[in-house]
Formats: C-alpha cells, structure tokens, sequence
C-alpha cells in the first residue's frame, strides 16, 4: 500500500476552504428537500417513477445548457464570483417554493428555476477553484470541495428525518425551513474572492475556444456522454429502497449515511487522483457502477439492499474530482470557464434521456430491467475509458 507523499499536497487556500463552505451550506438546505422528493412527488401529488423521472431529467437539461453559457460568459466578463452569486441566491429562493406545490407540475417548475441557479453558478465556480489553487494540487482542491458538499449534505438529510420524525408528514414545513442554511450559504459567498488569471480585460464573447479542445478531449467528453445515459437520478435509489420497505422517515437518515460515504471517499480519493492518475480512477469509478446497478436489479435481502446503497457512495469519490482534473488538463486559464462549461454540458445533457429511460423502463418493465440496462451502459463507457487510457497520447 502507497504512502501519500504530503510534501506534493500543500495547504489549501482560504478562498477554496470558503468555497468549501459554500457548498456545505448549500447542500445542507438542498438535502433537506432532496430524499423527500421521491415520496412528496410520487404519493402526496399523485405522480409515479416516470414523472420523477422527467421532473429530474428536464431540470438537470436545462441546467446543462447554462452550464455551457455561463462557463463562456464568466470567461468573457472575468468576474466569476457575480455569476457565482446569482446562481446560489436563485437556487436558494425558489428551491424552497416547492412547499408551495399542491400538483407535481409545479414541483417541475420550481425544481426548474433550482437548476437554473445551479447552471448559472457550476462552471464558474469550478473556474474560481481551479484558478485558486496550485496546478499539483488540484486534485486536493476539487476533492476537498466535494467532501464539504457531501458534509453538507449529511447534515442536511440528518435535519431532514429529525424534523420529520418531530412533526410526521410536515414535508412544507421542511421545505420551507431549508431557506436558513442557504443564506448562510450567501454570507460565506460574499467573503469569497475574485481570482483571474492573465490578463483582466474582458474578452470578445465567442465559443470559439471549443475549438481549441483536442481530439482526446472530445473522445473523453464522449465517453462522460455515454456514461451519464446510464446514471439516472439517485432518486430512483431512494425509490428502490422504499418500495424494499424503508419508512419515509428513514429515507433522509439512509440519504445522510449515503453522503457521508461521498464525503469521506472524496477526502481520500481526490488526494490519491493526484498520485494513481486521474483517468485511471474515472474509468474504475465507472466500472464500479455498473456493479452496484448489477446488484440493485435482484431482489436482495433488506439488509444486502441497504448495504449496496451506502457501499456506491463511493462512486463520488473515485468520479468527481479526477473527471475535472481530466478537463483542466487540456485547458489554458483563459478558458477555464468554458472548458468546464463544455465538460457540464456534455455531462447533463445526457440526463434527461438517462432519467426519463430509466423511468420508462421500470415504469413498464419493472425495476430489474431499468437497473440492468443502465449497468450495461456504465460497463461499455469503462471498457471506453480504459481504451481512452492506453491509446498513445499526442506529445
């Protein structure tokens, strides 16, 4: 077993640690709201597996092309900490509105309007971080991110099922209270400094930096194409664990223990990205995916159900943070934005197939059929991502 050498991983700076905390109030207030979803759609509003399915994919859609604007736009206008703030107070205002709902079509549009925000905010907030922090260390910073995400997300669902389990039923009142932590999230966002790159003046705004992107970068970005039709929404997970007979309830404590596992995986795995290879690590995260979705689509012991579940928290971890290092390393600092605008694109766009498929299929083909089909597709993106691996690189 290989030691971290600590010497290449430095202390992060302070403007990623608040980005961290960003995130973790951010989440906090989404989680609240997240694990509830599945039963507040599906039998409080009367929907079924295949319009959560299309509330999920429409939403995530939209936010791809945003992702892809606004990546262009913060490069252009060089303050990507505006966007940033627009994208967070948007989310935090309207995701809280889904309280409002008495119809799931206007979960759609509130949950609509939530990814917008988050369309407007990803790509530059990804460019802030990566224009923060050592080139050596990005690895770190990307993974130290996404472990204050996923804390976040813990304490979130951990308030979520202790507030359902003091007031049984209340899921308004939940929704209503997750606006709190978000604007703790907007204090943190104001502390935050603006970090350019290179020149400071404005760019002419044009996508023409796509085409500056390699062939092996295409071929990746493909690759997150393919893989992201097979990764529906993991609100199909908590779905699948309550019709295995979890409580509403517990879905918010399964939710949190899920999130731990994604935080602890990114705090170790990020690290070791920087060691092992990146790309070695995405292609094993894809494999390992299509295991865990293997599984899911047997019926299993109670106890074999809820351990997959928590086990494939793990997937983060060895994805998240190596597949942007995978983006920055074909990218100059005056394209940040819009590489990683390229790279959200392609990842979301797939999403609204992968989740209303996957709806379609259990919807009419039962659970088992939805779950072997999207194993399949992760396993062919992995055997992809390793030929992406030992094809020569171009010097």
């Amino acid at each position: 077993m290989f030691k971290l050498d600590s010497s290449r991983h430095k202390k992060l700076p302070p403007n990623v640690k608040k980005l961290g905390w960003l995130s973790f109030f951010t989440d906090i207030s989404g989680e609240m709201i997240f694990p509830l979803l599945p039963v507040y759609i599906t039998i409080i509003l009367g929907g079924n597996p295949l319009i959560l399915g299309f509330i999920e994919g429409i939403s995530e859609t939209t936010s791809s092309l945003l992702k892809l604007f606004s990546g262009v736009l913060s490069d252009h206008i060089r303050k990507r900490k505006m966007l940033v703030l627009i994208g967070y107070a948007l989310s935090s205002i309207l995701r809280s509105c889904m309280g409002f709902a008495t119809h799931w079509n206007e979960v759609l549009f509130f949950r609509f309007g939530d990814r917008v925000g988050k369309g407007i905010r990803t790509a530059p907030r990804d460019a802030l971080i990566a224009a923060s922090v050592d080139h050596t260390n990005r690895g770190h910073a990307y993974g130290f991110h996404r472990m204050m995400d996923h804390c976040g997300a813990v304490a979130g669902a951990l308030s979520s099922a202790f507030l359902l389990w003091m007031f049984p039923g209340q899921f308004r009142m939940i929704f209503f209270l997750a606006i709190i932590p978000a604007l703790f999230s907007l204090i943190v966002l104001f502390r935050v400094e603006e970090v350019v790159e290179g020149s400071i003046e404005k760019k002419k705004f044009s996508f023409a930096a796509a085409k500056k992107i390699p062939a092996r970068l295409w071929f990746f970005l493909g690759l997150v194409f393919i893989f992201n039709l097979a990764n529906s929404t993991d609100a199909f997970l908590l779905l699948r664990l309550k019709e295995g007979g979890l409580p509403d309830f517990a879905l918010p404590l399964f939710w949190a223990a899920f999130s731990g596992m994604k935080a602890l995986s990114n705090s170790r795995l990020g690290i070791i990205s920087d060691r092992v290879g990146h790309g070695f690590l995405v292609g094993l995260g894809w494999l390992f995916y299509a295991f865990i979705y293997f599984v899911f689509s047997f019926e299993i012991p109670f106890p074999l159900l809820v351990t997959n579940f928590l086990v494939f928290g793990m997937f983060y971890g060895l994805t998240e943070a190596p597949e942007k290092v995978v983006v920055l390393k074909h990218a100059t600092h005056e394209h940040y934005g819009t590489f990683f605008g390229l790279y959200h694109f392609t990842q979301s766009i797939s999403l609204l197939p992968a989740s209303v498929i996957f709806g379609s299929l259990w919807k009419f083909g039962g659970f088992d059929l939805a779950f072997r089909v999207s194993a399949l597709l992760a396993l062919f993106a992995a055997f992809g991502m390793w030929l992406w691996r030992t094809s020569p690189q171009p010097k």
